[in-house]
C-alpha cells in the first residue's frame, strides 16, 4: 500500500472510527488505540473491495 492510499483511508474512515470507538469504549484515549490498530491491520493486509461501500463495512 502506498502513501497516497494510506492518507486516503485516513481522510475517509478516521472520523468515523474514531466516533464509534468513542461512544462503545466511553474513552478518547482507546478510542484512539483502536483507530490505529484498525489502521495497521488494514494496511498490512492489504485486502482487496468490491466496491467503496464493501471497502467502508469491512466485509
Amino acid at each position: 500500500m502506498d502513501e497516497r492510499e494510506a492518507r486516503r483511508l485516513v481522510e475517509n474512515y478516521a472520523d468515523m472510527i474514531l466516533r464509534i470507538s468513542t461512544n462503545y469504549l466511553k474513552s478518547t484515549y482507546e478510542a484512539e488505540d483502536v483507530c490505529q490498530t484498525v489502521f495497521l491491520k488494514f494496511m498490512t493486509s492489504a485486502p482487496e473491495f468490491e466496491s467503496p461501500e464493501h471497502e467502508k463495512h469491512g466485509s
